[in-house]
């Protein structure tokens, strides 16, 4: 009977242990609910060269297509303009910020999302393939893009960062990662551009996408999605004049064809 009574005992107590130690239990997969808000930045500004300042700021957890300003006035050395803008499409994700301005004025715009990833599906770890896409452009103006990719507790798994003046760089990631499933992803995408007091233009484009294997979901903060990412390709130097030709000759064999009909 002793030993009857000691073994319930000892079921219980294993029984009540793996309840209270969240590393003995069965995890439930991560869902949608679990996933934790996005938090959007847009920050734009400008000015004139002793014109008063002309900015907008938001910081904030609702999503924005996109913020922008534009001045222009009498500077220092003559007629002064900027311009600043940031465009985003957080249904893929995309950030992206611009930045113009002539000598005698400054424009500076940045756009930050932070948001999460994470892979639904049995517990372990699994093979996750991150793509993304960026690229920073600066005629005299200083263009920045990071792309920061951590876990949850702040290790990093991929970091990038671009800061350039003047020239261009590609951000071009395809590359596989042993990730964790059921565990907190934070991804940092950070773009920023400046044209300050010499004039000049810089602009900042990113886009990242996650892959996981099959019977997993990849889940993401509402209102963030996970398109693949598609890098612009640029139109052959030939083919403005290629469509100029062709435009050129049915100029002149319209015109053969009105000279024929006036002749008859």
């Amino acid at each position: 009977m002793k030993e009857i009574v000691f073994a319930l005992a000892l079921g219980a107590a294993t029984t009540l242990s793996v309840l209270l130690d969240p590393r003995l239990a069965k995890a439930v997969p991560i869902s949608q609910v679990d996933m934790p808000a996005a938090h959007y930045t847009n920050d734009v500004g400008g000015a004139i060269v002793n014109d008063p300042n002309s900015s907008q700021h938001q910081g904030s957890a609702l999503p924005s297509t996109g913020l922008s300003v534009s001045g222009s006035g009498q500077g220092l050395s003559g007629p002064t303009l900027f311009n600043a803008s940031t465009s985003n499409d957080y249904s893929i994700p995309r950030v992206s910020a611009s930045a113009l301005a002539n000598a005698g004025a400054t424009a500076s715009a940045q756009s930050i999302v932070n948001y999460f990833v994470a892979f639904s599906g049995s517990d372990g770890t699994i093979p996750v393939n991150i793509q993304a896409f960026g690229d920073v452009n600066s005629t005299g103006g200083r263009a920045f893009l990071q792309l920061t990719i951590q876990k949850i507790d702040g290790v990093n798994v991929f970091v990038e960062a671009h800061d350039i003046t003047g020239g261009s760089q590609v951000l071009s990631l395809n590359q596989t990662y042993i990730l964790d499933a059921n565990t907190l992803y934070r991804v940092i995408m950070d773009t920023e551009a400046f044209s300050l007091g010499s004039g000049g233009a810089a602009s900042v484009d990113l886009d990242p996408f996650f892959v996981a294997p099959d019977g997993y979901s990849v889940l993401t903060s509402d209102g963030i999605g996970n398109a693949s990412p598609v890098a612009a390709t640029p139109l052959p130097a030939a083919l403005p004049l290629f469509a100029g030709g062709i435009g050129l000759i049915g100029l002149l064999a319209r015109r053969r064809k009105r000279k024929a009909a006036l002749a008859a």
